[in-house]
């Protein structure tokens, strides 16, 4: 196993540490009717403000990046061997991939859950917001968890085997 696998390993088994370790710190509650608002927005390692501005520039960093590709990337066409199949990528097409869509996913998480960090009130009364936020990260953690395999895992080693033996 080369150092790309080894890292690949120990990065998984890192996130999924730190996802128990923060299932189990939210998982204090009994189940789904026990969640409050305060679940979300407070952390046992952070102040509430401090946590909402963490998850603030967290959000502007991915959306800053995302835009910035979507807006002022350069479309490329990726064709076939024999180029008879062109498909573009880049600038706007970004949109169309998953890994994007799960990018976007995981701002939106960030970008309300620090906003609702700053006026905790915005969540005391909306049972159901602090229920879809909850949903919300268990979704994108899964989703991210799961780009970051195929890629890492599937993606570039069969690329990086291909290249090798052309």
């Amino acid at each position: 196993m080369g150092f790309l696998e080894v890292a690949v390993f120990v990065a998984v088994v890192i996130i999924v540490l730190v996802h128990q370790i923060l299932a189990s710190i939210r998982k204090k509650t009994a189940g789904w009717s026990a969640i409050k608002h305060t679940d979300i927005i407070d952390s046992p390692l952070f102040s509430r403000y401090t946590l909402a501005l963490l998850r603030l520039s967290i959000a502007s960093f991915q959306l800053f990046g995302i835009f910035n590709r979507v807006i002022f990337g350069r479309v490329v066409q990726h064709c076939n061997e024999d180029e008879t199949r062109c498909v573009p990528y880049g600038g706007p097409y970004l949109l169309t991939t998953f890994t994007v869509w799960s990018w976007c996913l995981q701002a939106l998480y960030f970008l309300v859950t620090g906003i609702a960090g700053l006026s905790p009130s915005l969540l005391a009364k909306r049972r159901g917001a602090v229920f879809s936020l909850w949903v919300l990260f268990e979704v994108s953690f899964a989703i991210s968890l799961l780009v970051f395999l195929v890629v890492w895992v599937v993606l570039i080693p069969s690329l990086e085997y291909k290249a090798a033996s052309c």
